[in-house]
């Protein structure tokens, strides 16, 4: 766990890293820790994995990711599991992902968003190529979404 003032040490360090893979998970560090990585993910040139697992994410931490996304080309996969991401936040994310063309695999499975938010990130990851793998598994998607979204995916990248 980030202890308390961590969060501008390791954002001050990460500007200056070549750190590849950055495992951030189950930090629960929310908002301040998602600010600080915007920045640096909208500079960065190194970070090719991220990993922000059960960190309390919401539609707002969400929407700062989004905004990193859409400069960052270098981030190849994205782990936002088991947070509480509405379908605010999982749209804000699909639209980011129409411009990013670096993120091949996101993982979202375990939030809280529903059919809207799915079906937005199904549509983004049938319509980019370069999206290799989606999962989308979550309690809150209707059957009749799910089986939607099974035949958006022509190239069974998406988990459910």
């Amino acid at each position: 766990s980030l202890g308390r003032g961590a969060v501008p040490s390791l954002m001050k360090f990460l500007k200056k890293s070549s750190v590849q893979i950055l495992n951030l998970s189950y930090n629960h560090a929310g908002y301040e820790l998602v600010l600080g990585l915007s920045e640096v993910l909208q500079q960065n040139k190194s970070i090719e994995e991220l990993s922000l697992e059960l960190n309390g994410l919401d539609d707002r931490c969400a929407k700062e990711i989004a905004r990193a996304l859409r400069r960052n080309c270098t981030l190849h996969r994205l782990d936002l599991g088991k947070n509480e991401i509405y379908d605010w936040g999982a749209i804000a994310l699909a639209e980011s992902l129409v411009a990013n063309r670096g993120l091949r695999h996101i993982s979202l499975h375990f939030n809280e968003f529903d059919d809207d938010g799915a079906l937005a990130l199904a549509r983004v990851a049938n319509q980019e190529p370069r999206i290799e793998y989606m999962n989308l598994c979550n309690d809150y998607l209707s059957w009749a979404v799910e089986r939607k979204i099974r035949r958006l995916s022509n190239r069974n990248q998406i988990h459910l």
